[in-house]
């Protein structure tokens, strides 16, 4: 009982709360506001105080060396023999493992070329494994001690510290900064684990400016502001005081729609105005912080700075919008008060708006178009980003606000009762919408779509790459100038390290793009051309190609060769003497790709061709010079002569046509070349999908707005209803297959594509297993295969299979590449995966297959050993698989698209048939439902037809059968109740007639007996007897009066009654009581708010008169006999009624009259008699007032109720009847 207790009141307090809550929500969302605020500035703290941000990147840095620590003891545990294995390591700790100064095993990778380690005192020897040559270093990793420091690999930053016990040392690294550029970066930036301000950045220690990190005492690095982010952090990038800012224009919302006042919406305006003041001007501030407010994503100088402007636009306009109609109300009043020319003003005033907003929707729906890379072509599904979601929300709310604008325009012309807000026209303006986002977005990605593929064509038609000549420009001073060259021109295989060095260290930025091929000439030297059949003089072959040249500056190394192939291509020409051999020439050629496909690592590197752009590999492209295919790259069967096809068919100039299934854009030069891109051309389907999908998204959100007004049904239709039930079984099942169905087919495709890149890795392997075979049969060491015969093999290999291949010695070092750029940018260590290593070298495995990541991407690497006759392993290799995922991406996402369509379609089919089959089902129950509620004792029930002959049919029947016997029972008791009636009024009438006739026969039986005895004074006596008999006649009539009333209540007619005004009139007649106040009030009053019902009039007089004078006389004895002055309130409110309203039909309004005072009230004990006719509590009455009142108000639909006054502790009896239609 005492947690009973307890739950009640915490319920009360609960319920006390959200209510508050919900009358005060302003206050709410301000409170809100200051919390966001406050936390804001506690932000901008720990963004401006680097202080406090280098101790806790110094607390997370400790925590990642102690991990560190522990999956190093865990490998030093080990015995020396044993491989390293430390369980589930991140990707951001390496550990190599050496025993006896030799690696022996390694657990992720450092991105280094050598990670040999030597006595610190000592120079040691390199041997370049992609260059075959020697030459003194000192390991980078020897400097690595047991004290921690901060050491850059490659493009990333280390924490450094070693770890030895007995003959076992371990280098182990924490990765702290990645350099490289995004593009290719695994994660770039600083590891988030050290969660590093955005503001702030790290550095070495020799960076003089911030605060330094440490590693237990030891200096490690430097914590700085990035360029650009001062200590003064802005608020523009606290994202708690962007939610402060709109927490208070929410409050400012709320406390508008509360009020609904010129005033609050005058506030709201201000409140507005000030928002979009900051966060535009935050938003202009952001645009080197956020994606959102970049210029990059979105800028139009016209419209918008920022995609985020654009947002915060489209999200004011609907604010104000919805504003605006919320107080539709209050306009509807002005515009039905108002002449015809300030009518007219109103209707041009929201036409213009609408007609403005619909233009803003249109112009800046081609702005974003043409002025971004956000794709909102929804069939595009794996090219959509959250930006594409985000603009199509805005758009949304948009269309909504214009939705407000129709509803305030409509009515004008389509009469009061119209309304958006129903489920009807709602679908309809769905549909609508999506139809037109659809053409839109298409007809304006058509066209950004031509004027882009112009561009492609006129870039392919300059057979020039401006970028890479200024790279060539800025680095031929430096080649000539090189030592290193100078020192390798004069050795054997000279121009194999050479290339390895230029390519490394000038040209690692065009490795993607080109190749770079390197020639040492000296005098006399031949130069073996094609296969190696023929030779030619070396300088007399170059002096040819240069004379096709022209430099880029007079003073330049570099030539750029116009050939007419197609390709662009650069050849350098620098000399240089060397002692005892004489002048010496290094030709470097740079020749495009755009006759390669991609293959292997190309996925890593985005493949320009030597164009400077890429072009998506659902377009085919080629050029014709002369007439001539010089170049193509695609799946399109272009024709290797344009005469054919394209020379007459088309304009000159730029110009497209759909040719067949394609669709052909071509670019007829002036010099007589020819660039074409095609594509293939989109059927309807496409369309229908992004149709279907937008719908999908716009439907629901447009049906929330149904939220807006109770819906008036007559038949409440619950969720456990059993229509409902058949629905959501019948919409469940479809459901649930079509999902069994889209998993089905997504794990038939998942599957397929497994299999077949496995066929495909096998025969990849099979081919490069059997080159190797060949030149390993008498191999004893991995030297044999270091020959400039296998490299070419390799190369040749790798362009007819379309992959990479790697060739690593027996410890696991890389030895060879076909992409050796992938080494130069320091993408990928010297070292092979730990897990193939140890499953060929150690298990004897005959391959091995694993899934790696470099570069952020992932990939599927194969290996295998290669055997000599003697079955001794002399190589590894490796072969890169990176799916080609482009066709089963597309047949996947265009599966999965038919799948949903189809979902669609069936869904809407479903929902269409099942409305009728449940119609065709539950409408006998229906009507048996109607007809139940408008059965009436006193008429008469109709019967349902029903011809059916199944279950329904059975309590159809069984109704029909209970009307005839309730008929026939109804006219039996209303015989009876009519002769019972009569008796009782009979009855009651005699006793009320007999009451006073038994004191008028006494008085004149008294007079008679005066007058027989000769009383001296009877005329004295005969009068007061006299005013007796008229008392008593006046009380017959009284009661005579009583039960007309009573019996004729129900007779006059119903009209329009104005409440406000019958009830200020009656109160004026109650107004002279001494000692009693009378206080009329109206709640929640509205300017032009009205009260009317359909009642008969009197009889409502009637009601409130009595029910006036009852409180009067309640008060009246109080009031006499003590000095307290006797209240009472008549208050008039309306309400709409729902499922939690104390009385009334849900969605009906009603007006409410609350008669209450500070009398003594009425006794638990009388309440439940209080409307029962002859019951009184007063010395006098026929006790039938607040009988009548009942049944006057109960006969127009309404109630009469009795509670106790919780203002004045007295009676309060409410009246409840529904307002009038009209009203």
């Amino acid at each position: 009982m005492v947690r009973t207790g307890i739950r009640t009141v915490m319920k009360e307090k609960l319920n006390k709360f959200f209510h508050w809550t919900g009358r005060n929500i302003h206050v709410v969302f301000l409170l809100a506001a200051a919390v966001f605020f406050c936390l804001s500035i506690l932000e901008k703290g720990e963004t401006a105080d680097i202080g406090k941000a280098a101790r806790s990147v110094e607390r997370r840095l400790g925590r990642l060396d102690g991990k560190m620590e522990k999956y190093a003891s865990r490998v030093l545990e080990l015995p020396a023999s044993q491989w390293a294995d430390a369980g589930k390591v991140p990707d951001y700790i390496v550990i190599y493992k050496y025993v006896n100064d030799t690696l022996h095993s390694w657990i992720n990778h450092f991105p280094l070329r050598n990670d040999e380690i030597i006595d610190g005192e000592h120079f040691g020897v390199r041997y370049n494994r992609l260059s075959r040559v020697q030459t003194l270093f000192m390991p980078l990793l020897s400097g690595v001690t047991e004290t921690p420091s901060y050491m850059n690999i490659g493009s990333q930053w280390f924490v450094m510290r070693s770890y030895q016990k007995g003959r076992v040392k371990l280098i182990c690294g924490i990765l702290i900064k990645e350099d490289a550029e995004p593009m290719i970066a695994s994660f770039g930036g600083i590891n988030n684990k050290l969660k590093v301000p955005e503001n702030m950045t790290v550095c070495p220690v020799a960076y003089s400016d911030g605060c330094t990190i440490k590693d237990g005492d030891v200096p490690v690095f430097n914590l700085v502001f990035k360029k650009g982010g001062l200590p003064d952090w802005s608020p523009a990038y606290s994202w708690f005081k962007w939610t402060a800012l709109f927490l208070v224009l929410g409050a400012f919302f709320s406390y508008y729609v509360k009020k609904r006042n010129p005033l609050s919406f005058l506030a709201f305006v201000v409140a507005a105005g000030a928002s979009t003041f900051f966060t535009f001007g935050w938003a202009a501030r952001m645009r080197d912080y956020s994606g959102l407010f970049s210029p990059v994503v979105y800028a139009d100088s016209s419209l918008h700075a920022s995609l985020g402007a654009f947002l915060l636009s489209n999200l004011y306009i609907f604010i104000v919008l919805l504003a605006v109609f919320i107080s539709r109300k209050r306009l509807m009043l002005w515009y039905s008060k108002h002449s015809r020319p300030l009518k007219t003003v109103y209707a041009v005033a929201v036409s213009f708006f609408a007609a403005a907003l619909m233009v803003y929707i249109h112009f800046s729906l081609k702005s974003l178009i043409f002025n971004s890379n956000i794709v909102l072509e929804v069939f595009r599904l794996d090219e959509l980003s959250i930006y594409s979601f985000l603009v199509y929300g805005s758009y949304m709310i948009l269309f909504m606000g214009l939705l407000f604008i129709i509803q305030l325009a409509l009515p004008l012309v389509a009469g009061k009762k119209f309304t958006v807000f129903s489920g009807r026209f709602l679908l309809r303006y769905s549909l609508c919408v999506a139809l037109y986002l659809v053409a839109t977005v298409s007809f304006f990605s058509h066209n950004k779509e031509i004027k882009m593929v112009r561009a492609w064509t006129n870039r392919l038609s300059v057979e020039r790459d401006l970028s890479t000549e200024l790279l060539l420009r800025m680095v031929e001073e430096r080649i000539e100038q090189d030592r290193f060259i100078h020192l390798y021109m004069a050795i054997p295989n000279g121009s194999m390290i050479i290339a390895e060095h230029l390519g490394e260290s000038y040209f690692s930025s065009l490795s993607t793009g080109y190749d770079i091929t390197v020639t040492v000439c000296g005098e006399k030297d031949r130069l073996l051309l094609g296969d190696g059949s023929h030779d030619r003089d070396c300088f007399a072959y170059f002096n040819n190609i240069l004379s096709q040249g022209i430099p880029l500056n007079n003073d330049s190394h570099f030539f750029y060769i116009n050939d007419q192939s197609g390709r662009i291509r650069y050849l350098g020409l620098f000399m240089y003497r060397v002692r005892d051999v004489g002048l010496m020439r290094l030709y470097i050629e740079i020749d495009s790709r755009l006759m390669k496909e991609q293959r292997g690592y190309s996925d890593i590197f985005p493949e320009t061709g030597g164009m400077g752009f890429n072009i998506p590999s659902d377009y085919s492209y080629a050029k014709y010079i002369s007439g001539s295919l010089v170049f193509y790259r695609g799946v399109y069967n272009f024709p290797v002569s344009a005469d054919s096809e394209f020379s007459g068919s088309f304009p000159e100039g730029f110009s497209h046509r759909v040719k067949g299934r394609d669709v052909v854009f071509v670019n007829k030069l002036s010099s007589g070349d020819i660039i074409i891109i095609t594509r293939e051309r989109r059927s309807v389907f496409p369309y229908f999908v992004s149709f279907s999908y937008i719908s999908l998204f716009t439907i629901p959100l447009m049906m929330l707005l149904l939220l807006w007004k109770p819906k008036r049904a007559n038949i409440p239709l619950k969720f456990n209803s059993f229509r409902t039930k058949i629905m959501v079984l019948l919409l469940g099942t479809i459901s649930g297959t079509v999902l069994l169905l889209t998993v089905s087919m997504v794990l038939f495709y998942a599957g397929r594509n497994a299999r077949v890149r496995s066929e495909q890795m096998g025969e990849k392997l099979h081919t490069v297993q059997s080159m190797f075979m060949d030149v390993s049969r008498n191999a004893s060491s991995i030297e044999a295969l270091m020959n400039g015969d296998v490299k070419t093999a390799m190369d040749r290999i790798a362009a007819y299979t379309h992959t990479d291949i790697n060739l690593y010695d027996i410890h696991g070092h890389l030895m060879r590449s076909t992409r050796n750029e992938l080494y130069y940018l320091s993408l990928a260590g010297s070292k092979i995966d730990p897990d193939a290593f140890y499953n060929i070298v150690h298990e004897h495995r005959k391959s091995f297959f694993n899934k790696e990541e470099i570069a952020g991407k992932s990939f599927y690497s194969l290996y295998a050993p290669v055997i000599n006759d003697a079955g001794n392993l002399i190589a590894i290799i490796n072969i890169p698989y990176f799916e080609q995922t482009e066709s089963f991406r597309k047949e996947l996402i265009s599966t999965t698209a038919a799948i949903i369509n189809i979902f669609v379609i069936m869904i809407i089919v479903v929902v269409i048939i099942g409305a009728a089959l449940t119609t065709s089902l539950f409408r006998p129950l229906l009507k048996l439902y109607e007809r139940m509620e408008k059965t009436d004792l006193f008429s008469s029930p109709e019967k349902i037809d029903y011809d059916n002959n199944d279950e329904v049919s059975y309590i159809v029947k069984a109704y029909n059968r209970m009307i005839d016997n309730m008929t026939d029972s109804t006219r039996r008791f209303a015989i009876t109740e009519r002769e019972q009636a009569w008796r009782d009024m009979a009855r009651q009438i005699a006793h009320e007639i007999k009451n006073p006739l038994t004191p008028m026969r006494l008085n004149i039986q008294h007079l008679l007996r005066m007058k027989q005895n000769g009383v001296p004074d009877l005329g004295d006596k005969l009068e007061k007897i006299c005013n007796s008999l008229l008392e008593q006649i006046d009380v017959l009539a009284d009661t005579a009066t009583e039960f007309s009333s009573f019996a004729k209540f129900n007779v006059e007619e119903s009209v329009d009654v104005d409440l406000d005004v019958t009830l200020r009139e009656q109160i004026v007649l109650f107004g002279s009581y001494e000692g009693i106040d009378i206080e009329y009030r109206r709640a929640g009053e509205m300017v032009g708010e009205t009260y009317h019902i359909f009642a008969p009039k009197s009889q409502m007089i009637r009601v409130f008169v009595n029910l006036l004078t009852n409180a009067v006389q309640a008060l009246e004895p109080s009031v006499l006999t003590s000095s307290a002055r006797g209240r009472i309130y008549v208050t008039l409110t309306k309400y709409t009624a729902d499922q939690d309203s104390a009385w009334g039909i849900p969605g009906v309004r009603y007006v409410r009259v609350d008669v209450e005072d500070n009398g003594p009230g009425v006794s638990l004990e009388n309440r439940s008699k209080l409307f029962t006719p002859k019951f009184t509590t007063k010395n006098s009455g026929s006790g039938l007032g607040l009988a009548i009142c009942k049944s006057v108000v109960e006969q127009i639909g309404g109630t009469i109720i009795y509670s106790t006054s919780e203002e004045l502790g007295g009676a309060d009896f409410r009246v409840i009847v529904p307002e009038s239609i009209s009203a």
